[in-house]
């Protein structure tokens, strides 16, 4: 059941196995309220089938497959603040019950709740991220300056990875950028932000390499074509796939060398070339194909790459999700699991991890502190913005 939640990319699948046993599966009627605005906090849930929103104001925050709901409250024990309700179909649920975490009585279950709150250690950091970037509006600074070249960090990679000549930095660049992890998520970050991360969509790893190219003074531009999206499905669990549309934008680094525009697009780790190639064979030689000199680098479908050069992606930058960018992260569960964990984890999930090993209750104890810091920032940070 939770084999196929985003639990499962930071959880072992025997320690998951044990931790849905301790649980238990519920459904909702379509368009049944979960709970309401103000309720006790007795519950973690994870969405199985379905899906759910929140009605918080005026705003309508819809939640897909795989997803966590109502971590914060799981974790402080604060009133919901939220309205969740089922969307026009039936929902499945698994949850389990806030008074596991209090229990003595069987090690076990601390063990088994330990592993839980530590796999809920990334989601509620990306939360915490979430708000960072997002304050109910557009940051007119990530528009204007998000392509940010001049940035030290930049600028540092970039003279880390110059080569002998152009043509050498532009494929050590792209080497570089095609390394890593591609996650949907965040899209309106600057190139320093997603370097920060070390993951990263089509547009954000294009950002970053356009910024690391013209950190060298090499000319760059951004690639905007519009392609199928059976290329974009298989990254994807199958409850999201239907909702895809027929067509989506995908953005890709281009650079000018020789006096000639050549596609250089970064966008798709080995990992992912590996899943797309499962499902479309015909693009398995892209695996183990790089860019090159003299020669353009892209994923070729049935028809010939049509695009355009733009020179920055302010366009892009002003688009806004229908969802909350945090809920993208059970989009990630395939890729994660063939690429490995990419979102953040807080620097003191890994010792937690060992000292579970000899000291069970002071782990527990260690991992709610953890999260009760990460939790309390995030209403902090809901406040701050309200």
């Amino acid at each position: 059941m939770l084999s196929n939640t985003k639990l499962s990319a930071t959880i072992l699948p025997e320690i998951l196995f044990k931790i849905q046993r301790i649980g238990e599966i519920i459904q909702l009627e379509p368009n049944q309220i979960l709970f309401q605005d103000r309720d006790n906090p007795d519950y973690l849930y994870v969405v199985l089938d379905g899906e759910l929103f929140i009605e918080r104001a005026s705003k309508r925050i819809w939640i897909g497959f795989g997803d966590v709901i109502g971590e914060i409250g799981f974790i402080l024990g604060t009133k919901r603040a939220g309205t969740i309700r089922a969307g026009t179909s039936k929902t499945t649920l698994w949850r389990i019950h806030r008074s596991l975490l209090f229990q003595q009585s069987s090690i076990e279950i601390t063990i088994l709740m330990t592993h839980l709150l530590l796999g809920l250690a990334p989601t509620i950091h990306i939360r915490v991220l979430e708000i960072v970037n997002e304050d109910g509006s557009i940051n007119p600074d990530v528009i204007e300056s998000h392509c940010d070249s001049e940035h030290s960090a930049i600028q540092q990679v970039a003279a880390f990875l110059r080569g002998e000549d152009d043509w050498e930095s532009a494929i050590h660049i792209w080497e570089f950028v095609r390394n890593l992890p591609y996650r949907f998520g965040f899209w309106r970050m600057k190139a320093s932000q997603t370097l920060e991360l070390g993951f990263g969509m089509c547009t954000t790893k294009a950002n970053l390499q356009v910024a690391l190219l013209r950190a060298l003074g090499i000319e760059s531009q951004f690639g905007e074509s519009q392609v199928h999206s059976k290329y974009v499905i298989p990254f994807l669990p199958p409850a999201y796939r239907t909702n895809t549309r027929k067509d989506i934008r995908h953005y890709f680094g281009v650079v000018k060398l020789d006096g000639q525009w050549f596609i250089s697009d970064a966008s798709f780790s080995k990992e992912a070339l590996q899943i797309l190639a499962e499902v479309h064979s015909q693009l398995s030689y892209l695996v183990y194909d790089t860019f090159q000199k003299g020669k353009h680098f892209y994923v070729k479908t049935e028809e010939e790459l049509e695009y355009q050069r733009v020179s920055n992606l302010s366009h892009v930058m002003l688009k806004k999700p229908f969802y909350k960018e945090g809920n993208v992260e059970a989009m990630n569960i395939l890729l994660d699991k063939r690429q490995g964990v990419s979102s953040p984890i807080p620097n003191w999930v890994k010792p937690t991890l060992d000292l579970l090993s000899y000291n069970p209750n002071a782990a527990l104890s260690r991992t709610i502190a953890g999260l009760i810091v990460e939790s309390s920032k995030f209403i902090s940070l809901i406040q701050k913005n309200s």
